[in-house]
C-alpha cells in the first residue's frame, strides 16, 4: 500500500513538472512601452503599508476654515517603465462632458503642470478647486480628468484595478 502511494505521489509530481507556465500564458512587463495611470492610496494599515488604492480623488471644503476660498487638490499620476534622464510630458485632459463643473468657475487647472520629471515615477498635479455660492446645497461636484496616449506615454490599464498587488 505504502508503495502504491508512493508512485501515486511520484507521478503527480512529475505531471506537475510537465505542465508548467508557458511564455505565451504569462505575460510580463517588458518595458517597450511606458505606461501612465492616476492611482492615490486609499487606506493605509497602522504602520503606513498601503492596503487599498483608488483612481479618484475626494476633497471637501467642511474640513478648511470658513474663509478659505481655494484649495490645492493634489492628482497623483504614476508611471509603469523606467525612468529617464529628462522630463516627459503626458496629457491630462478635463472631461467637460463627463463633469458638471466649469473650469473657472469651479476648478483652475493648467496642462503645463503635466510632467513627469527626469528620475521619477510619480507627480502630483495640481487643480485648485473653488468654494461657490452653489456649492451650498449639499450637491457634489465632480471633475473628470482623463489620460491620453502621447509619444512618451501609453494608457495601458483600460480599467482600474484596486489591489494592494499587482501580481
Amino acid at each position: 500500500m505504502k508503495k502504491t502511494l508512493y508512485l501515486i505521489y511520484i507521478s503527480c509530481c512529475v505531471s506537475v513538472a510537465f505542465t508548467s507556465c508557458t511564455a505565451e500564458l504569462f505575460q510580463t512587463f517588458d518595458g517597450s512601452k511606458n505606461g501612465i495611470y492616476i492611482q492615490k492610496v486609499a487606506y493605509t494599515t497602522i504602520d503606513g503599508t498601503p492596503t487599498q488604492y483608488t483612481d479618484s480623488v475626494t476633497f471637501s471644503f467642511t474640513q478648511l476654515r470658513a474663509e478659505d476660498t481655494e484649495y490645492k487638490v493634489n492628482v497623483p499620476v504614476c508611471i509603469m517603465g523606467d525612468t529617464t534622464a529628462f522630463d516627459r510630458p503626458f496629457v491630462l485632459t478635463v472631461d467637460e462632458s463627463a463633469g458638471n463643473t466649469k473650469r473657472g468657475v469651479h476648478f483652475e487647472y493648467n496642462e503645463s503642470d503635466c510632467v513627469i520629471p527626469a528620475g521619477k515615477a510619480k507627480v502630483n498635479v495640481p487643480v485648485t478647486v473653488k468654494k461657490t455660492d452653489d456649492l451650498s446645497g449639499g450637491e457634489y461636484f465632480r471633475i473628470v480628468l482623463k489620460l491620453s496616449d502621447n509619444e512618451h506615454f501609453t494608457v495601458e490599464l483600460k480599467q482600474y484595478k484596486d489591489a494592494a498587488a499587482w501580481n
